[in-house]
Parts: structure tokens; sequence; C-alpha cells
């Protein structure tokens, strides 16, 4: 082997080993958080995203609790009423599961929603379709295998009012699965009630309750099959000052009228006396 020949070869086997040595270093630098999630999401992908998540074809539980934000409207006329309100959804995967002890004792991390199964969660009396705000971003997963989503929408639901309950409507919330029956995925709500502590007042309504129940249903599509629902009534009262107002606004207007017919017979009567 000539001197050049040797030089090659030996320089080669220098960049060879840099290269390997700068590979070793990236993988040591690499926080124990990252490892977790890479690990985690690459167990997801090969077993497969969609499928429900549960051993031996287990129903899996879904607590879901709603937290009002803000009562748009409430439309007598149309019978709809318009919020906006976070859907805090939780639910266990056992393919999210990991011993804290052995990844630097992390128990919580974070991944994005579109690589892992979530629930169907839908408004079911809904109006129009429901406008997410931040729903598909990402979800806290702890090392139990709990997964906590908190999608945050835009709701237009039906609320029937007869004539005469304007000023203290009840308006349900019903949130269901919209495919998977009560046996593979049942909803829950461990607090019997809503979340109101962010609710931003109404001008015209005040609220007088949230509170929720469970209900299973059947529907004509599908017989024999059950589903798991919870709805949540709201529960409003109008304010006195908005009554006092509608009341004051309607004497004005009477007496606008009963003033325009006045003045309309004087000049009639003047055009006939002319």
């Amino acid at each position: 082997m000539d001197a050049r020949t040797f030089y090659k070869t030996l320089s080669g086997i220098i960049l060879t080993f840099v290269l390997w040595g700068n590979q070793c270093l990236a993988a040591s630098d690499a926080s124990e958080e990252k490892r977790l999630t890479k690990q985690l999401l690459d167990t997801y992908e090969s077993s497969g995203r969609f499928g429900v998540p549960s051993i031996n074809n287990a129903t899996v539980e879904v607590d879901i609790r709603f937290g009002l934000n803000k009562i748009f409207t409430v439309d007598a006329e149309k019978q709809e009423m318009v919020t906006i309100g976070w859907l805090y959804t939780k639910w266990v995967d056992p393919l999210l599961k990991w011993d804290p002890a052995l990844y630097d004792g992390i128990s919580s991390i974070v991944v994005p929603l579109n690589q892992i199964w979530s629930p169907d969660i839908v408004l079911l009396n809904a109006v129009e379709p429901s406008v997410s705000m931040y729903s598909d971003l990402s979800v806290l997963v702890k090392s139990t295998g709990e997964v906590l989503h908190v999608p945050k929408y835009k709701f237009t639901s039906m609320c029937e009012m007869e004539e005469g309950t304007e000023d203290n409507p009840e308006c349900p919330l019903i949130f269901g699965s919209w495919a998977h029956p009560k046996d593979k995925l049942r909803l829950g709500n461990a607090a019997n009630h809503g979340d109101a502590a962010n609710h931003v007042q109404n001008t015209r309504y005040v609220l007088v309750s949230l509170n929720s129940k469970e209900e299973v249903r059947s529907y004509i599509c599908c017989p024999g099959t059950s589903y798991s629902d919870i709805s949540y009534t709201i529960q409003l009262q109008a304010r006195k000052s908005s009554k006092t107002d509608d009341k004051e606004e309607s004497s004005a207007t009477r007496e606008t009228s009963t003033l325009v017919i006045t003045l309309a017979a004087a000049l009639a009567l003047l055009a006939a006396k002319s």
C-alpha cells in the first residue's frame, strides 16, 4: 500500500469515528422526555391509532365535564342557544403507560392528539356543526395511561321553550359518542354537574344551575344497540333589570303610538275645517 492510499484509508476511518461519536453525543444529549415520547409513539404507531384502546374487549370509560365560558344568545323564536365552553375529556389508554423510574422520574408528558386514539364525542342536539377552538392540538398523558384532552368549542344547540317560559329557559347540551355503543364506550361525570368557575356573566340572564345527568338511549337506526350520553342542563333566569327595561320599552312604544294617533286625528280635523 503506497503512502497516498494509506492516508486516504486512515482519513476515512477517522471520519467514520468522528461521525459515530457525534451520533452518540446527540443520543446522550436527548432528554429523557424525548426518548420516552418517541418510544411511546413508535409503539402506538406499530399497534395502530384506530380502534378502542381496551384490554380483553373491556368498555372504555370516558369521564367528561362541560365548562361553561359564555352564553351568547338564547333565541326563543328560533328555539336555539349559542354558548362557548370547554369539554374536559379523560380516559385511560393502556398503550400509553410507563414506569417513571425508568425515565428519570417523568410522570407526565404532552403528545399530539392526532397521533393517538381519542373518543368521538359530539354535541348530539346541535343545530349546526360546533366551531372548534384549539381542539386539535395536544393532550396531557400521565404515566398511568390517563389522557386529558380539553378542547374549546362554540356550540349552537336546540333549546325548546314554551310560550311564557322565555324568562326562565332550561337548555340542555347533550354529549355522546357518534359511533361507539355503550358496551364499547361509556360516558360518565363524577362531579354530577358542570363547571361555571370561568363563566362570563350574561347581560340578560343569570345562571341558576348547571347540572348533569347520565342517560342511555336507543335510536331507530340501530335496534338492539344502546348509546351512552351526558346531558348538561343550563338553567337561566332573566335579570330583573332586563324585564323592567322590556316593560319600559313596551310602555314607551304604546305611548308613542298613542301620540302618533292623536296627532293624526288632530291634523285630519284641521284639514276638514279648512
